[in-house]
């Protein structure tokens, strides 16, 4: 079973196959300067002097698009040099260098954007995904600089959250998938386009900026080296060639089949140039990739048959590493488990393929003290305590979420009944696909096929999926309480006849339960002290998701 992550990367459109050349019309191609630092930065008079020319006879700092990937089928490698954004900064002035960065051939740029923005680092990844992670360090590096950056700034808060990003990648078995996000292709639609797929095999950290004297905070770079597998025989990958599908655009053929769009619900996983994606998702990109193939094969483009042969036994390697419980971290961090990613990796990783780590989990509930030496930091005796004190009832709706392929964030809400359409935990056992329904349109909407793969995988895993036993399934492709049935919530709810799957939201209003934070009042209280502050940050969160848990409000 997995716990894996794998990723997807960021390229820019280019008029021949990302390769070691230029493009041979560098004018001719204004989607790559969509991307905001190639259309800051390219010389166009120096690419049309050099089209088509080789990138190893080039100089690679007058090539803005080499750490946009554009070279990430290159055999060759690149060596670019980077100046610090806030090098001019007084407290840093005349101490950060100028560093250079060095790329090998089948390489990708790396940088995880979204966890290293302030902003977005608290409110969608959260903190606990990087326990070493430093919030004074943080306030410190504000007030050398006289100034609040919307990055992390401190060196080494930066390595952590590098080094977490990272850390779920399993060279080998992590797959990385290449996207666009502007193309001559995406005219009509704002979705991405995935270009292709291969193994990761290999991830070098980057390393600190070249310093001097003695500034206030480190500093380290963010580029990371992702090695892929793909090579143009595509016997360990896949590649779609676009740039053969302009031609019979520019005749007016229906090219549409022939174009893998990034899955429903995927918007996170394919932005922030490099993402996680989940082994559900990777299944979800490996199946689009698949049905473009097709779709190029049947107007006449060339692919070979190693690369389709190698998405059909991907899709089928990744059913399998899945395992039955991808939704399992927000279930653990609704229990007060501290660091839920980490610990569902360990709850996974103790249990064989065709083990179902509720099992283990009902034993280490029952007796904390004796749980396996990887679970035991995470899962304790306050934890088993809270679990005990949730119902039957709603522990059976944990387990049948855990199945799914949804985040904490989306757990919480499906388990308070925070959804557009009004629905309760407990009715997710009569009906799982009320969590589609009943979220649709909004942020956190659970897409059907999310509930699909956790009810109904393939035959050939050998994992059981976790549906409990008050899911009454019939048949091989729905449950006794059907979409339909979730259709006529939704027209009853007030929804328009018809629009069950719409954007259409009606006037029903819902207000979610609060979290129970530290206040103010409480911080600046005399007696309560900076220890106990800890501690109650610590403990409040598991208060409230009892309360939650146990379907009760105080």
């Amino acid at each position: 079973m997995s716990g894996i992550q794998h990723l997807s990367m960021r390229v820019p459109w280019r008029d021949r196959a990302w390769d070691e050349f230029i493009c041979d019309d560098p004018l001719g191609n204004s989607s790559c300067t969509l991307l905001a630092a190639i259309g800051k930065g390219r010389d166009d008079v120096y690419e049309i002097e050099n089209h088509g020319a080789g990138i190893d006879s080039l100089d690679h700092d007058r090539l803005p698009c080499l750490s946009e990937r554009a070279t990430f089928m290159s055999p060759r490698g690149y060596t670019v040099v980077k100046d610090h954004p806030y090098r001019n900064n007084p407290a840093l002035k005349g101490m950060l260098h100028d560093t250079p960065v060095t790329v090998p051939g089948y390489a990708f740029e790396a940088v995880p954007f979204r966890w290293m923005n302030r902003d977005s680092f608290a409110t969608e990844v959260g903190h606990e995904r990087v326990p070493l992670f430093n919030q004074d360090a943080e306030i410190e590096a504000d007030a050398a600089l006289n100034y609040t950056p919307p990055w992390v700034m401190d060196g080494t808060n930066q390595r952590a959250i590098l080094d977490a990003f990272f850390e779920p990648v399993a060279l080998g078995n992590s797959l990385v998938f290449a996207y666009l996000k502007h193309s001559p292709l995406q005219e009509e639609r704002t979705d991405r386009i995935l270009v292709g797929a291969a193994r990761v095999t290999g991830v070098t950290s980057p390393p600190m900026w070249n310093q001097s004297g003695n500034p206030p905070f480190s500093s380290c770079m963010w580029e990371t080296i992702v090695e892929h597998s793909l090579r143009p025989d595509m016997t360990d990958g896949i590649l779609l060639p676009y740039q053969e599908l302009l031609p019979l655009l520019d005749e007016g053929v229906d090219v549409s089949a022939a174009l893998a769009w990034a899955p429903e619900g995927r918007t996170v996983e394919f932005s922030y140039v490099t993402e996680h994606l989940t082994d559900d998702a990777a299944i979800e990109a490996l199946a689009a990739l698949q049905s473009a193939a097709e779709g190029m094969r049947a107007l006449g483009v060339e692919l070979p048959d190693a690369g389709v042969a190698w998405v059909e036994a991907e899709i089928e390697r990744l059913w399998q590493l899945r395992g039955p419980v991808p939704g399992l971290p927000g279930i653990l961090k609704l229990i007060g488990v501290q660091q839920p990613y980490v610990a569902s990796r360990s709850v996974i990783g103790e249990c064989s393929d065709d083990q179902d780590p509720w099992d283990l989990l009902d034993e280490v509930f029952h007796a904390p003290s004796d749980a396996p030496t990887t679970v035991k930091p995470h899962i304790g005796n306050l934890q088993a305590r809270v679990w005990a004190k949730i119902p039957a009832g709603r522990q059976a709706v944990l387990r049948l979420l855990s199945g799914f392929d949804i985040s904490p964030a989306q757990v919480q809400i499906l388990l308070e009944g925070a959804t557009d359409v009004e629905m309760t935990a407990e009715e997710l056992l009569a009906n799982p696909y009320f969590a589609a329904i009943c979220t649709y349109g909004m942020p956190e909407h659970v897409p059907f096929t999310t509930i699909d793969r956790s009810l109904f995988p393939p035959s050939h895993i050998t994992w059981k999926s976790p549906v409990p036993e008050q899911v009454q399934l019939r048949g091989p492709h729905r449950p006794k309480a059907d979409r339909s049935d979730a259709d006529r919530r939704t027209r009853a709810a007030g929804f328009p006849r018809g629009h069950s799957r719409s954007r259409w939201r009606g006037n029903r209003t819902r207000q979610r339960h609060p979290r129970c934070p530290t206040t103010r009042a409480h911080e600046h209280d005399s007696r309560w002290s900076r220890s106990r502050s800890r501690r109650y940050r610590r403990v409040a969160p598991m208060v409230t998701a009892a309360e939650s848990l146990s379907g009760k409000r105080h």
